[in-house]
């Protein structure tokens, strides 16, 4: 059985919230298994096409160092997308409704290109990560590879929903003063996909 990762679990949450807070129910509802249904299709059809996946690796890949400490800002993407969509829910529905809608088509594009262009890498540290003396880091690493299986990496939806906030940012008025502060954050969870899955040539397996 496929774990439900976290990301799922939001835009269950938020297709919920939605649905609940706008005329439209019916179709937000509906959303939600159509959704998941496309995302689980997706993981079992990729994991039983491992043969014949696009590994994304490249040799720039090898190039790119191995930080495990930058698994705190991928973690901080949860929350993150979470009370930014709380408080335009509480504070403007607009934009709200603008940052679900953002939501729901880039998930959505993300699984759709993947059940298309099956995907993968095979860089992740699991051998180096066993022969290090364990930290907060690697314990949560090592939990993350678990959940968040190496197929369907591109595109990340880390990275569409980090965009998706930073657009909301801008868009609400009490927001936008922060707006910089969300693209360092941006910038920051978009690189820890890469510095924390991606690591040197000595270090594959």
């Amino acid at each position: 059985i496929r774990v439900l990762t976290i990301h799922n679990l939001c835009v269950i949450l938020y297709s919920i919230i939605y649905s609940l807070y706008l005329k439209e129910k019916i179709f937000f509802v509906i959303y939600f298994p159509i959704y998941l249904c496309l995302y689980f299709l997706t993981e079992h059809l990729v994991a039983s096409l491992s043969d014949v996946i696009w590994i994304t690796d490249t040799a720039i890949d090898n190039l790119i160092p191995f930080w495990p400490g930058m698994v705190v800002f991928y973690c901080a993407w949860y929350p993150l997308l979470f009370f930014t969509g709380l408080y335009l829910l509480i504070n403007d529905s607009l934009s709200f409704r603008k940052f679900i809608t953002f939501m729901i088509i880039g998930f959505t594009s993300a699984q759709i290109f993947m059940l298309l262009v099956p995907n993968g890498q095979s860089l992740r540290p699991i051998n180096y990560l066993s022969q290090i003396k364990p930290d907060i880091f690697t314990k949560l690493l090592e939990y993350l590879y678990i959940i968040d299986t190496p197929t369907n990496v591109f595109p990340s939806v880390h990275v569409i929903g980090s965009f998706m906030v930073m657009f909301a940012f801008i868009d609400n008025r009490k927001l936008r003063c922060l707006y910089k502060y969300s693209f360092v954050l941006t910038f920051l969870i978009s690189l820890s996909t890469l510095l924390f899955k991606i690591l040197k040539l000595s270090f594959k397996y």
